[in-house]
C-alpha cells in the first residue's frame, strides 16, 4: 500500500452538530500511553491551531550513554540516586536501563473521558523488543469507534497494519495484505516516533517545570520511599515535552493543525536500582472540529515494564494477554 493517503471530500459527509463533537474528542481520546494508539476520521477534524514551529526536539536529544556510565558511577560508590540525579534524568535513566536489554515489554492499559459528551475511550497498547525486532499494538474502542493498529520493526523497515477490533478492545483483527511499508526514517518523521522508543514524551531538565504551580495540580518531584523504590513525579512543559506527541496526534487523527495542551503529567515508579516497573500519565488536552465545536478530553494511561525475558513477538492476528490495570 502506498504511504501517500487520499483525501476524502469533506463536504459529502452530513452530520449533525452532536456528531461532530462526538467523532472529533472521540478521535482525539484514542491517542495516548506514550505508545501509538489511535484511529482515522478521514480528515474530518480540524484542531485549534497551535504554533509550535520553533520548537526544536532534537534540542531535547537524551545521551543515554552519558546517563548509564554516571549511574553505574554513582552505584559502585554507594550514592544516593537522589541526590545524584534530577527527577527528569532519574526518569531517563530507567528508560536507559530498560533499552539496554536486548529483550524488554511495555504494556499500557487505560481510558480518556470527554465528559461533555459522556464518551468513554478504552485504551490499550503493548510494545516488544525481542533482540533486533520491535512490534507495537495500539487498540482503542469506544461506544464511537473501535480500530486497532499494529507495526513490525526489523532490518531498518517497518510495516504497519490498520484493522478492526474483534470481541473486545483487547483483539485487533488484520488482514495481512492491508499493510504500508517505511523505512524506520519514514515512520519517525511520520508517527513522531521509532517503534524501537518505548516512551514519546520528550523528558528532559529543558521540557520539565519545577517552578510555579503545576496545572496538573501535582508538582516535579522525587520521592525515595521506605521500601528502597522511587516515585518521580514530572510535570512537562505542555508545548516541549509533548511535540512528538502532537506529531502522532496530527498523523494518526488526520488532524489538520496541532492539538492544544493544557497539562501534561508522568508519575515513574522505579525499583531501588532504577529499573522503570511503570508510569503514569495524567493529561488533557483539546481538539476542535470543523464544525467549530470543542471538547476538552482528560486521559489516565498506566503502562508497566518488563526487561531480559523472552518476549515473543506475536503473529499478526495472535491477540496479546493484557495484564496492566490503573486500578
Amino acid at each position: 500500500m502506498s504511504k501517500a493517503k487520499a483525501k476524502k471530500n469533506p463536504k459529502s459527509k452530513k452530520v449533525t452538530k452532536s456528531t461532530w463533537i462526538t467523532l472529533g474528542v472521540a478521535s482525539a481520546i484514542a491517542i495516548g500511553c506514550g505508545i501509538p494508539l489511535g484511529f482515522k476520521l478521514h480528515n474530518m477534524l480540524l484542531a485549534d491551531e497551535v504554533d509550535d514551529s520553533n520548537v526544536d526536539a532534537n534540542a531535547f536529544t537524551v545521551n543515554y550513554d552519558s546517563l548509564l556510565t554516571k549511574y553505574k558511577r554513582t552505584k559502585a560508590a554507594g550514592g544516593s540516586y537522589d541526590d545524584a540525579f534530577t527527577a527528569p534524568d532519574l526518569a531517563n535513566v530507567s528508560i536507559a536501563l530498560l533499552i539496554s536489554n536486548s529483550t524488554w515489554y511495555a504494556q499500557c492499559s487505560g481510558q480518556a473521558v470527554v465528559p461533555a459528551v459522556n464518551v468513554v475511550q478504552q485504551i490499550r497498547s503493548t510494545k516488544i523488543r525481542a533482540n533486533d525486532s520491535y512490534f507495537e499494538e495500539s487498540n482503542s474502542k469506544s461506544s464511537v469507534v473501535a480500530l486497532a493498529d499494529r507495526a513490525y520493526s526489523s532490518g531498518g523497515t517497518t510495516k504497519a497494519y490498520h484493522g478492526s477490533i474483534g470481541t473486545s478492545v483487547e483483539e485487533g483483527v488484520y488482514e495481512a495484505k492491508d499493510v504500508t511499508s517505511y523505512t524506520d526514517k519514514e515512520y519517525k518523521e511520520y508517527m513522531g516516533h521509532y517503534v524501537s522508543a518505548p516512551v514519546i514524551y520528550l523528558i528532559c531538565k529543558g521540557t520539565t517545570i519545577t517552578t510555579g504551580s503545576p496545572d496538573s495540580g501535582k508538582a516535579t518531584a522525587i520521592v525515595h520511599n521506605s521500601d528502597g523504590t522511587y516515585t518521580v513525579d514530572l510535570e512537562l512543559d505542555k508545548n516541549t515535552a509533548c511535540f512528538n506527541y502532537k506529531t502522532q496526534m496530527v498523523s494518526i487523527s488526520d488532524l489538520a493543525s496541532r492539538p492544544t495542551f493544557y497539562f501534561c503529567h508522568l508519575t515513574f515508579q522505579l525499583d531501588q536500582d532504577l529499573n522503570p516497573l511503570s508510569y503514569i500519565a495524567y493529561e488533557k488536552y483539546y481538539a476542535k472540529t470543523k464544525a467549530g465545536v470543542g471538547s476538552e478530553i482528560v486521559a489516565t494511561l498506566k503502562t508497566e515494564f518488563k526487561m531480559g525475558g523472552d518476549y515473543a513477538i506475536p503473529d499478526l492476528n495472535i491477540p496479546i494477554a493484557y495484564t496492566v490495570t490503573t486500578s
